[in-house]
């Protein structure tokens, strides 16, 4: 598993508009020392919640490797889960933050 920055930044599904929605982030990265951080927020109407929590979502450090491969792949297949991406440059986080 290769994480590309290739693929879709917000995926806003039809069936999240206008309703109650779930929201969990996570984020990945050292710093800008040694590179980008990167923070996802995944999320699913909130009648949905029961069935989408049994698919194993946690926070991304307390899964395995390859628990996190299994979720990124229902992540982006899921019809009902959306997501935004943001990436933090090093040159960012020293300049802006």
């Amino acid at each position: 598993f290769e994480f590309s920055m290739d693929w879709e930044r917000i995926h806003f599904p039809e069936t999240c508009r206008a309703v109650d929605i779930i929201i969990g982030v996570d984020e990945a990265g050292r710093g800008p020392v040694l590179g980008s951080l990167v923070y996802a927020a995944a999320f699913w109407p909130a009648s949905e919640d029961e069935a989408i929590r049994k698919l194993g979502f946690d926070d991304s450090k307390q899964l395995k490797e390859g628990e996190r491969d299994k979720l990124f792949t229902l992540i982006r297949s899921h019809p009902s889960v959306g997501w935004v991406i943001e990436e933090l440059t090093p040159k960012y986080i020293s300049e802006e933050m």
